[in-house]
């Protein structure tokens, strides 16, 4: 692929996605889809149209007709994502039961996987390491991530140009490895989807005039579950763990948020205002500091999946010092709770034992 395409796909679907903004944002005015500040979990000021997810998804369909039509084997994904949208906007407009909305991505992730071309049915950590998933599990596995992933994104959608930018980081790391391994298609599909959210994010940035709302989050993470398993599929270099390490941020932030709703007898499906863009947030008074901050850790877990794609041994070593350097972000944050400090606690002991 050709600097010159890459260029095309990304103009092209960032105008689309930008030019149709204004009447997405007309739309959801219009039909009530619209967000209100509560002082509790939602700061921003006035109503804001969160429709916004729309137009990423108008711009990638067309973006999909005039580059990639010539393509086989997305069929079942389009219809897949079909009905994410449609969910995602009855959603926006009347809140629906988190059941009603999981068992809608469940249907939709059935129907990839039972295409048979996005299928994991193996994890390979180093060369010569290799775990093979029976036959009657790589479904399962399958299904369990594109769902997981799909709400690890909606979970973290929790700030202006938040979701949006870890999507587009995320995305922009997938369609390198796409490009540096020749696989075309994969590499097509994700500039496509790439260039349709990075239109958003010009809206959604702070302070955003428009949020994706569950018709963005749910379609971007669900797209995202799809194309991660569409590179690990063609990418002859990768191994699963990859979209796995590109991923850290929301599959962390969901991990530690179940794990504090769990110690708390809380639902995990109960929202609360500890994630750790609201920590941040408390900590630095800036949304603009607090998106970039994480905007940071997001890169640097990309750049680990870039590195262990071309060295494994290497990545992993990256990756063992950078979940670290989480676990001390999370005690520092104290994202799971006050008394969870395993680190310091052994930090503590080893330099006692030493005086």
């Amino acid at each position: 692929m050709t600097g010159i395409e890459i260029f095309t796909i990304l103009l092209t679907c960032f105008a689309i996605s930008w030019c149709s903004m204004p009447f997405v944002k007309r739309m959801a005015i219009q039909i009530k889809a619209v967000d209100h500040p509560d002082q509790k979990r939602k700061f921003h000021k006035g109503v804001i149209p969160r429709l916004g997810g729309l137009a990423i998804y108008l711009s990638f369909i067309i973006g999909y007709v005039l580059f990639g039509s010539e393509f086989k084997g997305l069929d079942h994904v389009l219809v897949g994502s079909f009905i994410i949208i449609l969910i995602g906007i009855y959603d926006d407009i009347t809140p629906i039961k988190p059941l009603v909305k999981f068992g809608g991505q469940l249907l939709a992730a059935i129907i990839v996987v039972y295409s048979g071309q996005f299928m994991i049915n193996e994890f390979v950590l180093i060369p010569g390491f290799t775990i093979e998933f029976p036959l009657w599990f790589s479904p399962i596995f399958t299904l369990l991530w594109i769902v997981g992933i799909t709400n690890a994104v909606n979970l973290i959608d929790g700030l202006d140009g938040l979701a949006s930018g870890i999507s587009a980081i995320t995305l922009m790391t997938l369609a390198f490895l796409a490009v540096f391994d020749g696989s075309h298609f994969a590499a097509t599909v994700t500039l496509i989807l790439l260039g349709s959210t990075l239109g958003f994010i010009v809206f959604n940035f702070p302070p955003a005039t428009i949020f994706m709302g569950d018709t963005g989050s749910n379609f971007l993470g669900f797209m995202i579950a799809v194309l991660s398993i569409l590179g690990y599929k063609q990418a002859a270099f990768a191994s699963f763990l990859m979209p796995i390490v590109m991923l850290g941020v929301p599959i962390l932030d969901t991990f530690v948020a179940i794990i504090r709703r769990r110690l708390r007898g809380q639902s995990i499906g109960e929202p609360d205002r500890e994630h750790l863009h609201h920590k941040l947030l408390d900590s630095t008074a800036s949304s603009t500091k607090t998106l970039l901050i994480i905007y940071g850790i997001s890169a640097l877990f990309s750049v680990t999946a870039v590195v262990y794609g071309i060295r494994k041994t290497w990545g992993l070593i990256l990756l063992a010092l950078l979940l670290v350097c989480v676990e001390i972000f999370i005690e520092r944050f104290e994202l799971i709770g006050p008394k969870y400090k395993p680190l310091s606690s052994l930090y503590q002991l080893f330099t006692q034992r030493k005086q």
